[in-house]
């Protein structure tokens, strides 16, 4: 487990998302030696990406000095050439049980949108039914 800071930085967010503050901030600190001791650049720069990232994106930390840390996150990918990791709980997928209710959000926000546009449609295009007019999907105006 210490000896990748993949999986160090994983542990910090989850004890974080599990509302274990303290937890996830004394694997941030191993994550932190990690960076500062290992021999290997390639190593120190994942790391160091890492830090970054957490520091943007640990939810116990809030956002009252979002600023700051975003503008220092900037300073350090400008200058020390640092990519942003990239890290998912669920592999890049929502969780099964979430994937419903992520669907019936779009649909709901999908509905009224649709029906505001008709409504549009109806209003401003109407005089012009029967000229010939169409919908990239064939539909006449």
């Amino acid at each position: 487990m210490r000896s990748s800071p993949d999986l160090i930085a994983a542990r910090s967010m989850l004890y974080s998302l599990a509302l274990n503050a303290t937890e996830s901030e004394r694997w941030y600190a191993v994550l932190q030696e990690y960076a500062a001791n290992h021999p290997d650049p390639e190593e120190h720069r994942l790391a160091e990406s890492w830090l970054v990232y957490l520091d943007i994106s640990l939810p116990h930390r809030g956002s009252t000095n979002l600023i700051e840390v975003l503008n220092e996150a900037a300073r350090k990918i400008q200058t020390e050439r640092l990519v942003m990791p990239e890290f998912s709980v669920t592999g890049g997928q929502p969780p099964s049980s979430m994937a419903a209710r992520i669907s019936a959000i779009g649909r709901g926000m999908i509905r009224p949108w649709r029906s505001s546009w008709k409504s549009m449609r109806a209003r401003y295009w109407a005089p012009t039914q029967g000229a010939g007019v169409h919908w990239p999907g064939g539909e006449p105006v």
